[in-house]
């Protein structure tokens, strides 16, 4: 077997070449089970071709933090910032450029509005967190989510409807609030009438 002799030197260096070309390989995130957004993929598109080396949660920040994304490039050029943006200069007044206080930077995640509108437009768990956390006046709702699911069946189906809520109430635990009710629940049978069997949930 032939040997081969190395120093520390390039020992370390190569275990660093080798530690990141892993991560440079997998596409690390905090909320790695959430897709991107199309805002997302088009600030994505900003870099150049260095926008498949951007962290999606860098993106994600960003997407969540216009103005304050704004307002510290304007820390850093000044109004030079400016002579970078493509608009005739009479239409632009610098003297009207809104710098927010820390305060301000402290709630800008929770006073945007988002994009509702938008056909492929999805909150984020980070998206909710952030309004279920919002200070000053809310505004309650209710709603109503039904869910499909699946348990194993038995020959006690009274026995599978309370173990098929008790499923739901797990579900509903994992809400960002307390305040929620489990209804009935109803199994599917074949039957365009009475596609299942209780209507109650």
């Amino acid at each position: 077997m032939k040997k081969f002799k190395i120093t520390e030197t390039e020992l370390t260096k190569l275990i660093q070449k080798s530690v990141l070309k892993k991560l440079n390989e997998g596409e690390f995130s905090v909320e790695p089970q959430i897709p991107m957004t199309k805002r997302e993929k088009e600030l994505e598109g900003t870099f150049g071709s260095y926008g498949g080396e951007i962290p999606v949660d860098v993106l994600r920040y960003m997407r969540k933090n216009p103005k304050l994304i704004m307002k510290r490039l304007f820390d850093i050029y000044g109004e030079k910032l400016m002579d970078y943006i493509p608009f005739p200069e009479d239409e632009i007044v610098t003297s009207d450029i809104d710098v927010m206080t820390e305060e301000e930077e402290d709630e800008v995640e929770i006073e945007q509005e988002y994009p509702v509108d938008e056909f492929d437009f999805e909150l984020d768990d980070s998206d909710v967190n952030d309004i279920m956390s919002k200070k000053g006046p809310m505004r309650r709702f209710r709603g109503s989510i039904y869910v499909d699911g699946l348990i194993p069946e038995t020959d006690n189906k009274d026995y599978d409807r309370k173990l098929a809520v008790k499923v739901l109430e797990n579900y509903a635990k994992k809400l960002p609030t307390a305040e929620s009710y489990v209804g009935g629940v109803g199994f599917k049978q074949r039957s365009l009438l009475d596609p299942y069997d209780n209507m109650d949930f």
